[in-house]
């Protein structure tokens, strides 16, 4: 039992690390990363945030050509905008053309004179490595949008998610308990702690994290299978069959290739 569990949650950790991030969120007030997430952007954030800047609003609602074609209109211009090149890459990226985006990011950090929007590029880059798990670019990446603006939260956070991947908990969880997170609320920390605590076999920690996530995103097939686990765990299989249950399906196989294998762990107890 305890070499199933910690298989299923060796690859719970790598489906997480690939999603956190990237998951829209439509309550802000859960949002901790809104100000440095632009993959986590949707309509009514751009509405409120980004209503002066159409030609980004453009890229985020999947206007690409359009975008594309203001921004080389602005070139004559570009040096009045430092993210310039950033917003660039970031549209490339939101069209999943990866190539392109990574050109603009380093085209970003060459050609920018201010620390923290290289930062940015630095980030954005290391995300584009975890997508091809790249680990170990991805993790000097992060490291190096750290180096460049301290401040910055998403970097930390995405660096623990490298050292999740790789079982470095503790690295992890001194980035994810950071002074910087203290005031914050977000759905993907909050997850990550969870998980953090229960590779480590902190069953009370872990309770601590999966009850600050509120009721509205349970059913969320990342939190909903880390919670099946946790109640696995504790010998609660009442709960963990009821989160498995009302777990939305996801769309990547890995995640619901670990569903399954709960699944037949749950109805092999259930035969006892």
């Amino acid at each position: 039992m305890k070499m199933i569990f910690l298989s299923l949650l060796t690859f719970l950790v790598s489906c997480a690390t690939k999603k956190d991030l990237s998951t829209k969120i439509s309550d802000l007030s859960w949002d901790g990363f809104s100000d440095e997430s632009y993959a986590r952007w949707d309509e009514q954030r751009l509405a409120k945030t980004l209503s002066s800047d159409k030609t980004i609003s453009k890229c985020h609602l999947g206007k690409t050509s359009e975008a594309l074609k203001d921004y080389r209109q602005q070139y004559l211009t570009k040096d009045k905008n430092p993210f310039y090149w950033l917003h660039i890459g970031n549209c490339f990226s939101l069209q999943q053309n990866f190539n392109q985006a990574e050109f603009f990011y380093r085209l970003t950090i060459e050609e920018t004179k201010f620390s923290s929007v290289q930062a940015l590029a630095q980030n954005n880059l290391g995300d584009i490595y975890l997508k091809y798990a790249q680990w170990e670019k991805a993790r000097d990446a992060f490291k190096k949008a750290i180096e460049l603006n301290p401040k910055a939260r998403v970097p930390k956070f995405n660096l623990a998610q490298v050292y999740l991947q790789f079982g470095q908990t503790n690295k992890a969880l001194r980035l994810l308990q950071d002074d910087s997170f203290k005031k914050i609320q977000d759905i993907g920390l909050f997850h990550s702690l969870a998980l953090a605590w229960l590779a480590k076999g902190n069953i009370s920690k872990a309770d601590e994290y999966i009850k600050k996530i509120p009721e509205q995103f349970h059913s969320r097939d990342d939190i909903a299978l880390t919670a099946t686990l946790y109640h696995l765990k504790k010998g609660e299989f009442k709960e963990a069959e009821t989160f498995l249950k009302n777990r939305t399906q996801a769309s990547n196989p890995e995640s619901n290739q670990i569903a399954k294998r709960i699944e037949a762990l749950l109805e092999k107890r259930a035969r006892k």
